[in-house]
């Protein structure tokens, strides 16, 4: 998409007179632009060509969805007049796959969701599989619950228990695994500390804890891309190609990762989604990543159909 010039009668440079149509001035060369304007103009002309959608828009998309790494091949051949800019594609699908995780519904709980309940059950006895008794061992009907759930571990807790549960022995937090149907390991292990630990520190728990892996993720994942294209360049040196190229791989690829698992959080909005699911998506992508590292950078000589 052209840019917005603000145009001029004479070249601010050498008083050549534009004929009608002239970007730039033929006497100095010169861009017949005054770029001298309010500061909306620059807003409005940033997100015209952010938002802006062409045909490019849904042929690049549809080439890196259908046919793995052959529009990043092209792109690279120069061969780009067909396809819409990767960082412009990227900013985009980005934007969506953000708001769609900042976007609560009822339905949504397998991001990242802290919320506050009420026990409808008076008397409620919480037992882990072996039949020991967790504290509390009785839960009264005004009694508020803790619902916690982030990404795969989910966990049920007594709200008023919560300080105690700081300082809980393995064997305790083990046992709060196993009430809520998860294996103890390291990893759900650690979770489950830290997550207990971030609650009794901060009261906004829910609302900042989820507003600052949207920011860091957006962060990390920006930075991830030139530093995976580089990765990708030292793994393939000898093949004398510019970082360029893979950076250019790298761009594309992550836009596809986006753009999957913005369809799947847009699917868990409607419907239940499950962790299997999950997996294969992941699985996909590393499908994907093989194909498109085997047309691209591994045999791009061959013509792949």
């Amino acid at each position: 998409m052209a840019r917005i010039r603000v145009k001029q009668i004479f070249c601010s440079n050498c008083q050549y007179l534009f004929d009608q149509g002239e970007n730039f001035c033929p006497n100095c060369g010169q861009e017949n632009h005054h770029p001298n304007q309010p500061i909306r103009h620059y807003i409005a002309e940033l997100i015209e060509t952010l938002l802006h959608l062409d045909s490019k828009f849904f042929l690049t998309l549809k080439a890196l969805l259908t046919k793995p790494g052959l529009a990043t091949k092209e792109y690279n051949q120069n061969k780009r007049a067909r396809f819409m800019p990767p960082i412009r594609l990227y900013v985009f699908i980005s934007f969506i796959f953000f708001l769609l995780i900042q976007i609560d519904t009822s339905n949504n709980k397998t991001f990242v969701e802290a919320e506050v309940m009420e026990s409808e059950e008076p008397g409620l006895t919480t037992t882990d599989s072996f039949g020991n008794q967790y504290l509390p061992s009785n839960i009264p009907s005004d009694t508020q619950n803790f619902s916690m759930n982030v990404g795969l571990l989910k966990l049920n807790l007594d709200k008023n228990d919560l300080s105690k549960l700081v300082n809980a022995s393995p064997e305790e937090i083990d046992s709060l695994i196993l009430v809520n149907k998860q294996e103890p390991n390291y990893l759900t292990r650690t979770a489950t500390r830290q997550m207990i630990k971030a609650f009794n520190a901060d009261p906004d728990f829910k609302k900042n804890l989820k507003s600052n892996i949207i920011k860091n993720t957006s962060i990390a994942m920006f930075f991830l891309m030139p530093l995976f294209g580089f990765i990708l360049y030292l793994l393939h040196i000898r093949q004398k190609k510019n970082y360029y190229e893979f950076l250019i791989f790298s761009i594309h690829y992550h836009i596809v990762a986006f753009f999957a698992f913005s369809i799947l959080f847009l699917f868990e909005k409607i419907w239940t989604v499950t962790e299997g699911l999950y997996f294969l998506t992941i699985l996909g992508l590393y499908a994907y990543l093989w194909i498109a590292l085997k047309i691209t950078i591994i045999n791009p000589g061959k013509n792949h159909i």
